[in-house]
């Protein structure tokens, strides 16, 4: 499969025809179908819980961490998943301690520590609160296995990853992180920059379709081009052995040019 040629297709439909793609569902789909039931994963960003009360459904018997640093939405998380969640009211970084934290009071899924480029600008109503900052490292260290990660931190994705290389090296879990330019770029990061990061902790990174992404050049072309979502997959696993029907999740070229043609 060319996936180049497929993110370059996406980009069209939402960009020419004006398609809304469901990626949260899309991802929703590829975790579901490699998570066992007794999986323990790490909700990096959880928000509301879009993810999180996904995780409990499909691990009933597993163990769940969720990390929320906006104090309205770890109440939200509370009050609505209990006990059965193991929540830091925090953020990650690469050091403990307390940060400032940038709390967009109209548009909270974009509140990060620094200001991002907003999607809304006129509402995001950016303001400034401290939150306490642990590392991904000092989370995680009585686990004894992680599954899965799933990070959306709004631009600080790299930071977070960087403060859990040990649990990277020690664990091996399989991750899915956000990475779009108009959150990273304000950190100073390049696209290329988590590809790099990926390689340096012996993980190759895939698309939301599970397509890897072996080589820099292919990285290039496709980040940013269609989607934010991204996994990163150990190198002594393959995307193929995590989902024994992976065909039927990833979009076919003739299927797209199917599209093309009803579209044109």
């Amino acid at each position: 499969m060319d996936i180049v040629a497929v993110h370059t297709f996406l980009a069209e439909l939402m960009g020419k025809y004006r398609v809304a793609i469901d990626y949260e569902g899309i991802l929703e789909t590829q975790y579901r179908s490699f998570l066992r039931s007794d999986a323990t994963i790490i909700d990096i960003g959880a928000h509301e819980g879009r993810h999180t009360k996904v995780f409990l459904e499909v691990a009933p018997a597993g163990q769940i961490l969720a990390v929320e640093p906006l104090p309205d939405k770890a109440q939200i998380l509370r009050s609505t998943l209990g006990p059965s969640v193991r929540l830091f009211q925090g953020a990650l970084g690469e050091k403990e301690g307390r940060a400032k934290f940038v709390w967009a009071q109209g548009t909270p899924e974009e509140s990060g520590f620094k200001e991002r480029h907003y999607n809304d600008p006129q509402n995001a109503r950016p303001t400034e609160i401290e939150v306490e900052v642990t590392t991904l490292d000092q989370l995680s260290r009585d686990l004894r296995r992680c599954d899965f990660v799933k990070i959306d931190v709004e631009g600080a994705e790299l930071t977070a990853l960087r403060g859990g290389a040990g649990f990277l090296d020690r664990l091996r879990p399989i991750v899915s992180v956000e990475f779009g330019r108009p959150a990273y770029s304000v950190y100073g990061h390049e696209a290329s920059d988590l590809f790099h990061f990926a390689k340096s902790r012996r993980y190759t990174l895939h698309d939301i379709f599970l397509n890897p992404v072996s080589d820099l050049e292919t990285w290039m072309a496709i980040c940013d081009r269609a989607t934010w979502d991204y996994f990163m997959v150990p190198d002594e696993q393959s995307a193929d052995s995590l989902l024994p029907s992976a065909e039927t999740s990833r979009p076919s070229l003739s299927l797209l040019d199917r599209i093309r043609r009803r579209l044109a």
